[in-house]
């Protein structure tokens, strides 16, 4: 990562799976808020020169599910079925509510037609949002 993909907020995420399929050898995506502590951080620790800024993981033969799914169970929890697909939809569907739908496709990597069979989630807030957040109290006068 060069320093002016950096100051441009948006890094560059290679995808061999997709460029067989569409013709891509990967894609631009932004470097949210909530995300760039970590990235400076891997900037700044890289060595001069480094293509990579995250090199660590970098190895085609780790199983990241099955690390990942140990955090979850040391931590206490109940991991979930097919936890990166459920981050990934939850992250899309969190970036549709707010971007246009093709500027979501494109940072996440997928069609809209996959994105909307596969990944978008009817989410709690939908709900919250769609009622008002308050209650009327209709049905208790239709007693």
């Amino acid at each position: 990562m060069e320093r002016r993909e950096l100051e441009k907020n948006r890094f560059w995420v290679s995808s061999p799976k997709t460029e067989h399929h569409e013709g891509h050898e990967g894609r631009w995506v932004p470097i949210f808020p909530e995300l760039r502590p970590y990235v400076e951080k891997a900037f700044e620790d890289a060595a001069d020169g480094a293509v990579h800024v995250i090199a660590r993981y970098r190895n085609p033969d780790k199983n990241f599910r099955t690390r990942f799914l140990k955090i979850i169970k040391r931590a206490g929890l109940t991991p979930w079925p097919k936890p990166f697909h459920n981050l990934r939809a939850s992250r899309e569907t969190e970036l549709a509510a707010t971007y246009p739908f093709h500027v979501v496709c494109a940072w996440i990597g997928n069609s809209a037609t996959i994105a909307q069979k596969h990944y978008l989630q009817v989410t709690e807030d939908y709900f919250d949002r769609a009622g008002g957040g308050a209650k009327s109290g209709a049905l208790e006068g239709a007693k």
